[in-house]
């Protein structure tokens, strides 16, 4: 039989006779708070107990369920609650029933009394141990003061070591002032720190009298911790830029071996693209440019006066008005990345992507090696602000890269280092690590794109002549979990670069829950081998068990090449140590989240972005959430849900340079978030600051009678897209009046999971990571389309202020 919970709340206490509290605690203060120190809490204070009325109602109550199997429990003292189990009726009755007297918890080293357990515990810290021991200095101590005895600063600005360390590299922000009761203060500051301090008034009365002065600290500017929306929190562009640029310098190239000489192989000579799991044509699909940019819209569109289009395969279309950009990749887009590059290089943007129609298990004994292709797309260059009336670059499909490994579900581009000029000797793209449904990862050295119009000719735009520029590839190095041919792990389903130690190692989950991780810098004989002249073998150098079900997600921690995160189908997030992974750091066994489907750890702060399945959860606990890592490993780490969607969300991204979020749901809604400073305290705010990028819907044929001409093909889809965008690249501080933001404002506004053909789903979202560039988000969705839009809304005024303070102090 598995074993019940031990229940850990205190036992009431007999009371104690003046000569038996003698004997037990010493009389003298200093002594009784060393004694107090040595001994649980729990000696001295006494629980309440619930009267016999109702020990006997709950007594009644569980025997009649033995013996009548009723399911239902009702609580005899209001009539008025019902419940489905009897820990449901317990709880009722012992905590929020009117009817039951309220008792409270007694100090038995006085006659104070209160409701919560806590309470008691500060009051026995504060007035017992605290008042008569002298301070000590030692770190232990001091944790266990700041844990019981400091309230105020839990509940205020909790401030972790990512960003604060980077301030004080780049400059405090922080000045110290004498600030007195009656100061005044600036309207949004004052109305925070209402909130803040109505959050921590305690039961004690506190014998103290109140200072007329007190010294405090506080920023330069308010929106040090809270946003809006079109004013993200612009210190984090500095934070960003410093971090970039000191990995830049300390790894300027990193493999300078792994060079792109021999990574084209024979050029492809497949005519039929089919062969590669590709459709040929796209879907119809139209652009709705007013729906979401007006005050109140119907809910029932009149979608008849649309254009609607198709595309044929690599082929795109520049949306005319407005900053975005259309393409058909082929297929469902299960991996994305934009490719990487140093602060100060300005070059064409390039977006890398794989497609996938068929379907495939996620079972541990199946690994597939159908052939798949990586789409490398050249954006061209993106600036931040278009100038008006100019249209953006035409994306180009650039180059194709055949591998037969499966479906690819996971590529990354190596973060620092892997970008190498073509001026130089061994000039590169970057790396691209790709991640197998084989069961292996293969890391593939792309060569650069520019200057090759004997080959990228003008027919990748049209998409209706000529050949495609796509090549058998040759990896430089092939990751191996194992040695030999079988594949116990599985399929690899994600994969992470580290990125504090220049991108040594890789790291990679699988469906069978396991994690192996590579050194790429190992010269060992014993982890080493080769596939062929031109491709390495490289074996895990160490693997472990860190979930029972597929493991979806994993994460390198930016800031510590010795720490990780996973989340996997059995609901659970672990953080781990690679150096000891028989037990993980952390794990959120008490309230578990649903399946993970993707996570991201930003630079900055000390948590993740999780994006998750809607299956085994409830409201507002699943989709996209932030995840707080600085916590004791006892302590339950707070969740945030960044966007409470009803649906599945596959995706999820993050810039670093504007501090915001973006995801999408398979619903179609494609989202941004604009959010405050995670390092602090409170960062529970009433207005919410997200919108919509824009929602992508499903129309009927009946809609419209308009003949479709432009590329009409016979394979293409009998359904029909309507993107409804909405205008983020205008002043986004008037934005809360519009329907791009309302549609978001409450869980009940999110469109519900209609668990129908899932075609606007939106499968991937990628911010672009580049300074040149950090407005464009990249978003694909299963039918294949993949958008391209700038929120130029979102560089304020002090974002352009920091942009250029940051540079002008680098140089």
């Amino acid at each position: 039989m598995p074993s019940r919970r031990k229940n850990t709340a205190p036992q009431r206490l007999p009371a104690l006779q003046d000569e038996e509290i003698e004997e037990a605690w010493p009389t003298d203060p200093a002594l009784l708070a060393q004694y107090i120190t040595e001994h649980p809490l729990t000696e001295f204070y006494s629980a309440p107990s619930l009267p016999k009325f109702f020990m006997e109602q709950l007594q009644d109550a569980k025997k009649t369920s033995k013996e009548e199997g009723i399911e239902i429990y009702h609580c005899k003292a209001c009539n008025n609650k019902k419940y489905k189990t009897l820990s449901g009726l317990r709880y009722h009755v012992q905590q929020s029933c009117d009817q039951v007297p309220r008792r409270a918890y007694t100090c038995l080293l006085c006659t104070f009394q209160h409701q919560e357990e806590r309470n008691i515990e500060y009051h026995i810290q504060e007035h017992h141990v605290e008042k008569y021991l002298p301070p000590k200095n030692d770190e232990k101590y001091q944790r266990r003061a700041s844990k019981l005895g400091r309230m105020k600063v839990l509940l205020y600005e909790e401030s972790s070591s990512a960003a604060d360390v980077i301030d004080k590299e780049a400059g405090s922000e922080y000045e110290e002032e004498e600030t007195v009761e009656e100061e005044t203060v600036e309207e949004f500051e004052g109305e925070e720190e209402d909130e803040i301090l109505s959050n921590i008034k305690t039961a004690t009365k506190s014998t103290r009298t109140p200072r007329k002065s007190r010294r405090k600290v506080t920023p330069k500017i308010s929106r040090l911790t809270y946003t809006t929306l079109g004013k993200p929190l612009s210190n984090a562009f500095g934070w960003t830029y410093s971090k970039r640029r000191m990995l830049e310098k300390k790894f300027p190239h990193v493999f300078p071996n792994w060079t792109a000489q021999f990574t084209l192989g024979d050029l492809d000579t497949t005519e039929d693209i089919s062969n590669f799991g590709l459709r040929k044509t796209s879907p119809a699909f139209a652009i709705d440019r007013n729906t979401l940019n007006k005050i109140s819209a119907p809910k029932n569109s009149n979608d008849s006066s649309l254009e609607f289009k198709k595309l044929n395969c690599f082929a795109s279309v520049v949306n005319d008005g407005i900053q975005s950009a259309t393409m058909f990749t082929g297929g469902p887009v299960w991996s994305m990345a934009w490719c990487p590059f140093p602060c100060d290089v300005t070059s064409h943007q390039y977006l890398a992507l794989s497609t996938n129609i068929g379907e495939h298990y996620m079972d541990p004994k199946f690994t597939y090696k159908d052939r798949a292709m990586i789409q490398i797309w050249d954006c061209g260059e993106m600036p931040l602000k278009l100038k008006k009336k100019t249209s953006m670059t035409h994306p180009c499909f650039s180059l194709g890269l055949t591998l037969d490994v499966g479906p690819i579900w996971d590529m990354k581009w190596c973060p620092y280092g892997g970008h190498v000029s073509s001026t130089l000797t061994g000039g590169r793209l970057g790396l691209l690590a790709v991640a197998c449904a084989s069961g292996d990862v293969y890391i593939i050295s792309i060569p650069h794109l520019q200057g090759r119009d004997q080959i990228l000719n003008g027919n990748t735009v049209n998409g209706n002549t000529g050949k495609h520029p796509i090549f058998k590839t040759r990896p430089v190095i092939k990751l191996c979990p194992v040695r030999g041919e079988s594949r116990p792990f599985g399929q690899t389903f994600s994969l992470t670069w580290s990125t504090n130690d220049g991108c040594g190692f890789v790291a990679a989950g699988f469906a069978s829950g396991h994690v192996a991780v590579w050194d790429l810098r190992s010269a060992s004989s014993l982890l080493l081998g080769e596939v062929d002249e031109y491709t390495k073998v490289l074996y895990a150098c160490h693997s472990f068990r860190a979930h029972n079900k597929p493991l979806r997600g994993i994460v390198w921690c930016p800031f510590d090449s010795n720490i990780l995160v996973t989340g996997g189908n059995d609901r659970m997030l672990k953080l781990w140590d690679r150096r000891r992974t028989d037990a993980p750091l952390h794990e959120n066994n008490v309230t578990k989240c649903s399946f993970t489907s993707e996570m991201e750890w930003p630079i900055n702060y000390n948590g993740i972005y999780t994006a998750t399945n809607n299956a085994f959860s409830i409201p507002h606990f699943h989709s996209c959430l932030y995840v707080k890592l600085n916590v004791q490993s006892d302590a339950l780490p707070p969740i945030n849900n960044v966007f409470p969607n009803k649906a599945t969300s596959w995706t999820v991204t993050s810039s670093d340079w504007l501090n915001c979020v973006g995801g999408g749901d398979v619903t179609g809604l494609a989202m941004i978030h604009i959010s405050n400073n995670w390092n602090r305290g409170n960062i529970y705010v009433k207005k919410v600051s997200r919108m919509l990028l824009f929602q992508c819907d499903v129309i009927d044929d009946e809609v419209t009678s308009q003949e479709v001409t432009d590329n009409e093909s016979k394979d293409g889809e009998d359904y029909k897209l309507v993107f409804r965008d909405a205008d983020t690249n205008t002043d986004l501080s008037k934005a809360n009046k519009l329907e791009s933001y309302k549609r978001l404002r409450t869980y009940d506004c999110f469109k519900d999971d209609n668990f129908k053909p899932n075609y606007p789903a939106i499968l991937k979202m990628r911010w672009n990571p580049n300074i040149t560039s950090y407005t464009s988000i990249a978003t694909a969705t299963n039918s294949g389309l993949v958008r391209i839009q700038t929120v130029e809304g979102l560089v304020s005024k002090e974002v352009e202020t920091a942009q250029q303070e940051a540079i002008s102090q680098d140089v």
